[in-house]
């Protein structure tokens, strides 16, 4: 299709030699493809000849109207080209390859130094291919060394779901975990063989091994044991939380862990998965956490990612990445704007009033809530059903969740994870309907049932 640039004369022309290359294409398409593939073959070939011709149309109109200026000055030529060879550069760090050598050629295309086509004697035209090649390995070199360089992964490390993504190509592309979907549940499980299971298959056997299985080490990181809100959620958690010296550690088959470890385990998930869609190894990384947290919590989160085997070169605020990730920074106003991020995740709650202008983002004001979030609408649920199973039937269905009894403690935790599961189902489908219906077969070997509805 690109000889047609040559042979037409005028935009009408070139019209005509891509209609009739077009309808050629179709009538060999015909006679070699299956009649049932026919129709979807022929609309792949219209989209990609379309796209193309978009293409030739393009580079036609610069030859048919160069560019203004004095191309016959050899600075302003290289000056137009270097601008060109840094577009391509930013534009997903393509490499020369793939933006002039696909052709076959060693170096700079004579076809491209003639684009603008200028009256210059030979010996002009061969000093400026020279100094145009110059600039080409210049560029090239510094779009390897680019394409090169370590790729630092980005963490969004919840409370109940986490994920991993990267920028690349000028994009962001969010990597799937194992079974194909963007989130990992922020679970941890410890079997009875000494394996350690992270994500989907942790959460899933949480009913089974609710004392060994981890959840919310988000809100035990960085914390003392006394803290009220910690001492609050212990009353809820299956697994066992002490008391060491002042610092909560986890308890697991006797072992005390501190919260970052869990925290590792998981990024380290995070980690291989995204080191098997890049297939490279990950070193790098940049971890968000909300705005409001201390700097022991951030010191903490910055350990499990070393734990994890990440050099963590930067602890940034969900609120800021929330801006950038709708590019708030990149507003084409003149003027200031005032932006009011809201983030609502399954554990914590951030607003955050920011001011962007010309590329700047600064922070004016932020507030939030460690404890509010999907998990808390969760646990609200679970109080409000246990209170209403002890008015009906006397029992609660929290007794014995510390007893010194093993039989009688998992029970009780089984139990607790299976409405915890229940309410977070109900909460979910009250989303699209109206009313919802928490029914509990087997809490106490009593039945319990429960009607909801959507404020």
């Amino acid at each position: 299709m690109r000889q047609n640039i040559n042979q037409a004369q005028n935009l009408d022309e070139l019209t005509d030699l891509h209609e009739s290359a077009y309808h050629k294409a179709l009538n060999v398409l015909g006679n070699k493809v299956n009649p049932s593939f026919l129709p979807s073959c022929e609309q792949t070939l219209k989209e990609q000849t379309e796209a193309s011709f978009k293409e030739i149309m393009e580079l036609f109109s610069l030859r048919l109207k160069p560019r203004s200026g004095n191309f016959n000055d050899e600075a302003t030529v290289l000056k137009l080209y270097e601008e060109e060879m840094e577009n391509i550069s930013s534009q997903g760090n393509l490499s020369p390859s793939a933006a002039y050598l696909e052709e076959g050629e060693s170096d700079v295309p004579a076809k491209d130094c003639s684009r603008h086509s200028f009256p210059a004697p030979l010996q002009k035209k061969q000093q400026l291919r020279q100094t145009l090649n110059k600039s080409f390995i210049k560029c090239k070199n510094k779009n390897l060394e680019v394409s090169q360089q370590e790729p630092a992964i980005g963490i969004d490390l919840g409370t109940t779901y986490s994920c991993v993504a990267i920028f690349a190509k000028g994009k962001m592309h969010s990597i799937r975990n194992g079974i194909g979907n963007n989130t990992t549940p922020s679970y941890v499980a410890f079997q009875k063989d000494g394996s350690v299971i992270t994500g989907n298959a942790a959460k899933e056997q949480a009913y089974t091994n609710p004392e060994n299985t981890i959840f919310d080490a988000k809100r035990i990181i960085g914390r003392k044991f006394a803290d009220p809100q910690l001492q609050e959620d212990l009353q809820f958690w299956p697994f066992d939380v002490v008391n060491d010296s002042g610092i909560p550690k986890i308890s697991i088959n006797g072992e005390k862990l501190h919260p970052e470890e869990i925290s590792a385990k998981l990024l380290a998930e995070l980690k291989r998965d995204a080191e098997k869609y890049l297939k490279m190894k990950v070193k790098k990384a940049v971890i968000t956490v909300p705005a409001y947290f201390t700097d022991g919590q951030r010191q903490a989160t910055i350990d499990a990612g070393q734990m994890a085997g990440l050099d963590v070169i930067s602890i940034l605020n969900e609120p800021t990445a929330a801006a950038l990730a709708y590019k708030l920074q990149q507003s084409s106003d003149v003027g200031q704007r005032h932006v009011l991020i809201f983030d609502l995740g399954g554990g914590t709650f951030d607003v955050a009033v920011m001011r962007t202008s010309k590329g700047r983002l600064d922070n004016l004001g932020v507030h939030g809530d460690t404890h509010l979030g999907g998990e808390d609408f969760d646990k609200n649920l679970m109080n409000y059903c246990a209170r209403k199973f002890l008015e009906q039937h006397k029992i609660d269905i929290c007794h014995g969740k510390d007893s010194s009894n093993k039989q009688e403690r998992d029970k009780v935790r089984k139990r607790l994870k299976q409405l915890q599961a229940e309410c977070e189902k109900r909460k979910t489908d009250l989303a699209t309907a109206r009313v919802q219906s928490i029914c509990l077969k087997c809490v106490l070997e009593v039945g319990y049932s429960e009607m909801l509805a959507a404020a």
